[in-house]
């Protein structure tokens, strides 16, 4: 979703609403939102979103006003009096007076619009037009005749032509189709995929499409001549015209928004965000971590590329590791892309390894790459005679493990070589990591402990003979994990060990690491809502957790500076030590304030999305053999803790 007036560009982050102006690409953040914006719609230099907490917020700038519906608002559509909008919870068009600020009892198709993807307001405010799934409605606002038309493809988009010659709709097999009033129709095909948005300029001389191949296509009404603006880099979800057609405004299914110049189809601003790899394609996650890298956050993103994460300024570059992967579509089966599993650097020479796997039906591929100052110096196929799986830097040399054993990789003679290869009988190994100056690699129930000549000198093993699923160094301590308890290790002594279901990770800094808790599925309502989406920090001293966090879906988890860090579910990098949110930022004014009808300015408040405890170290410290059991560790620790909280 993207909108502009004048040289201000306004586009959504998940919860946040963002300004960008082109003529020094400042962005700014506004949260009013509590939850997901939805919807957002600019018209008459004027603002308008709406979002699944129920609020419709009319930004009058630099002044704003916020209606609660109370119920998640799905799209929006505006006249000159009216906002016209759909809730999720309901099967009706709801009417918004824009004079008086208050809700209509008079509704519109009632009982008509549970499977609506669209909705448009006539540009003479006479007909609403509403998309559902092969058909579109259109609905006189005075006489209340419906008109429906047909079509044999889901439609995907719909455009209304700024003089009312026609209305325009994409489909998810690539066509545009105009609906003329005489009831004849035009068929429009450059697309190969499903078209995603559909614009005119302002006169009404081009028709502008954009698609999941990331391209725009410029129709000339008269000559029918295309145009392309190609190379956008991913899927086009959003797109809109400046007033003046002077820059156009595309928002990306990466996460980025890019101002282009309508004259010389050169990028003149632009805003890039963090990418979420389960939107480019379903069921995908952040398969690297958080990886630290000096100052940056590594992960990977869109199939088959890296992103740095510089958390202090919010920069997000972008490097592409495979080079022409395979682009999803919707309306088809998904391929098997080249991914980033796994990310690890030598800052000293310059270098980083990358594991990229692909998990086709039909035949697993696995690449090691080493790269020297960000070009590709060598790559192996199935490193490990079978795959990969995870890679981490040690000392002058990258270390791998595969299904049977670990590899030291040295750079020598201009490329990256095979060193050495080490087994520990026939176990598999499953972690690894530095600590100490020692390699740290887990062989199933075994944690080996090998010297800088890569020489066992130390093992340890699971009491109970259970495979050890992760492990981190916490500066003089090793923090593993088994399925059902996390145990902290000294001087290859155990310190303590703590039973704890649900563990679905672990990330350590200094002394300090952080468990994350997420019950299945399968587990009781009761207990899963309790210990889901739960952040627990350990000082590896103890068994008691300095602090409790509940936050909504993480997408992952660190630490950054001993402070606790995520990638929140709208995929925003978040403090959770920062116990208020920082404060919007002072809304814009526009070139001509005195043209906007002044009301009083609203309060900017920071909005608590995320909460964590207080401190508890008020408790007790309980000796090594007297642990906390997990029942008493929820039910007196972590549950107390929470019951003062109203989360979201």
């Amino acid at each position: 979703m993207a909108g502009a007036i004048d040289k201000i560009v306004f586009f959504s982050l998940g919860s946040t609403l963002c300004s960008l102006d082109i003529s020094s690409s400042e962005v700014r953040k506004f949260h009013v939102h509590k939850e997901t914006i939805t919807s957002l719609l600019t018209q008459s230099r004027k603002l308008y979103t709406g979002g699944a907490d129920g609020l419709i917020v009319i930004w009058n700038l630099p002044n704003y006003t916020k209606i609660d519906t109370s119920a998640p608002i799905k799209m929006l559509t505006a006249s000159t009096k009216n906002l016209y909008f759909i809730c999720g919870n309901n099967l009706q068009i709801n009417i918004l007076d824009l004079t008086t600020s208050q809700i209509q009892h008079q509704t519109i198709l009632k009982g008509q619009v549970s499977d609506v993807i669209g909705m448009q307001m006539f540009p003479d405010e006479s007909n609403l037009a509403i998309l559902k799934g092969t058909s579109f409605i259109t609905y006189n606002l005075t006489t209340q005749v419906t008109k429906t038309f047909e079509h044999t493809v889901p439609l995907s988009c719909l455009k209304i032509h700024p003089e009312q010659k026609y209305i325009v709709v994409g489909d998810t097999a690539g066509q545009i189709i105009k609906f003329f009033p005489n009831n004849s129709k035009q068929k429009l095909h450059w697309h190969s995929h499903k078209v995603t948005t559909l614009k005119f300029t302002s006169d009404g001389s081009y028709l502008i499409s954009g698609g999941e191949e990331g391209v725009l296509v410029l129709w000339h009404e008269s000559s029918g001549n295309q145009t392309f603006l190609p190379r956008l880099g991913s899927t086009i979800i959003d797109f809109t015209i400046s007033d003046d057609n002077s820059f156009y405004v595309v928002k990306l299914l990466d996460n980025s928004v890019k101002v282009v110049s309508s004259t010389d189809n050169k990028i003149i601003s632009r805003y890039e965000g963090l990418t979420d790899p389960s939107k480019i394609l379903p069921y995908n996650r952040i398969f690297t971590g958080l990886v630290r890298y000096e100052e940056l956050y590594v992960l990977n993103g869109s199939p088959g590329y890296i992103q740095f994460f510089n958390p202090n300024s919010n920069q997000v570059i972008r490097f592409d590791c495979v080079k022409r992967n395979p682009v999803s579509r919707t309306h088809r089966n998904y391929p098997y892309p080249l991914q980033v599993i796994q990310v690890a650097f030598l800052p000293s020479i310059n270098a980083m390894a990358t594991i990229e796997a692909s998990n086709s039906p039909n035949f697993s591929i696995t690449y090691l790459k080493f790269w020297n100052d960000n070009k590709l110096n060598t790559l192996i196929l199935h490193p490990h005679s079978d795959t990969a799986n995870r890679i981490i830097s040690y000392q002058d040399s990258f270390v791998s493990i595969g299904n049977s054993s670990f590899i030291v990789w040295k750079f020598e003679e201009k490329e990256w070589r095979n060193f050495c290869e080490k087994k520990l009988w026939e176990l598999v190994p499953t972690d690894l990591c530095e600590n100490k100056g020692n390699l740290v690699v887990v062989f199933e129930h075994i944690i080996s402990i090998w010297n800088q000549n890569f020489e066992k000198e130390h093992e340890i093993y699971e009491p109970e003979g259970n495979w050890f699923i992760q492990i981190k160094s916490a500066k003089d301590f090793l923090v593993a994990r088994t399925q059902e308890k996390i145990f902290s290790y000294r001087n290859n002594l155990m310190v303590w060990n703590l039973r704890l279901d649900f563990v679905h990770g672990i990330e350590a800094e200094g002394n300090h690491f952080i468990i994350g808790l997420n019950a299945s599925k399968v587990t009781p309502k009761d207990l899963r809502e309790k210990r889901t989406n739960i952040l627990l920090k350990f000082d590896a001293h103890s068994s008691i957790p300095e602090k409790i966090y509940k936050v909504s879906y993480p997408k992952a988890f660190s630490l950054y500076n001993n402070q606790t860090i995520i990638i929140d579910k709208n995929f925003e990098f978040v403090n959770l030590d920062v116990q208020m949110e920082i404060e919007s930022d002072q809304l814009p004014e526009l070139e001509k304030p005195e043209q906007i009808e002044r009301k009083e300015t609203q309060k900017y408040e920071a909005a608590p999305r995320y909460l964590s405890t207080k401190s508890i170290s008020e408790l007790d410290e309980v000796k090594s053999f007297e642990l906390p059991s997990m029942e008493k560790l929820f039910e007196e620790i972590v549950c107390k803790e929470l019951e003062s909280f109203s989360l979201e």
